[in-house]
């Protein structure tokens, strides 16, 4: 097939596939990515599957928050699939740290929580994205591809839980309202002290 038509194609179906000259015609680049969690049937379907998907590469995999970035720096990857919550390192300790040593790769979150704190907390930090778990392949697949090409993807599923942070990306932290002391024994409480 001619490049110009390839890239007409392209152009309709409204993707860029980052095509590359071969000798005997074009293949696509692929989208090198790493995948953490700390649930290894969890992380061992997910690989299983995206293993099968033509434009995507898996470099690498995680366990952990401190695993994911020591793979995050050996590999460069694409993309970053993670969970928010994990042991060593949680997903948002990850990504802030991935943020500000390695801001060119992308970080997509997948997990459990629905909660719009934690959204919140996760795409301050410098997400480009975030599914649940309950999202199907193919929404993961959608949200991979656009945050390898530098989009954010936020998932249907959570717009509802969010959308009054995105109309008001402003607003106050609900924990800045607490005093000091507030704080304090709140912290106290959290490290099991009554």
């Amino acid at each position: 097939m001619h490049e110009l038509t390839i890239r007409r194609l392209i152009a309709i179906n409204g993707e860029n596939l980052n095509f590359l000259n071969k000798e005997k015609g074009y293949t696509m680049k692929k989208i090198k990515i790493i995948i953490a969690d700390d649930h290894q049937i969890f992380l061992d379907g997910l690989h299983s599957i995206l293993n099968n998907v033509q434009d995507i590469e898996i470099v690498a995999e995680a366990n952990n928050g401190v695993d994911l970035l020591k793979k995050a720096e050996i590999h460069r990857p694409d993309v970053i699939l993670t969970d928010l919550r994990m042991p060593g390192m949680d997903g948002v300790a990850a990504v802030r740290y991935l943020k500000m040593h390695l801001p060119d790769i992308p970080v997509l979150v997948l997990s459990m929580f629905e909660q719009q704190e934690e959204i919140i907390e996760i795409l301050k930090a410098g997400a480009r994205g975030y599914i649940p778990k309950k999202a199907g392949i193919k929404e993961v697949l959608i949200a991979i591809r656009a945050v390898a090409r530098s989009r954010k993807y936020l998932s249907p599923y959570i717009s509802d839980t969010i959308s009054e942070w995105i109309d008001n990306p402003e607003m106050p932290d609900p924990h800045t309202e607490l005093t000091k002391r507030e704080r304090e024994v709140l912290d106290l409480v959290a490290a099991g002290k009554t």
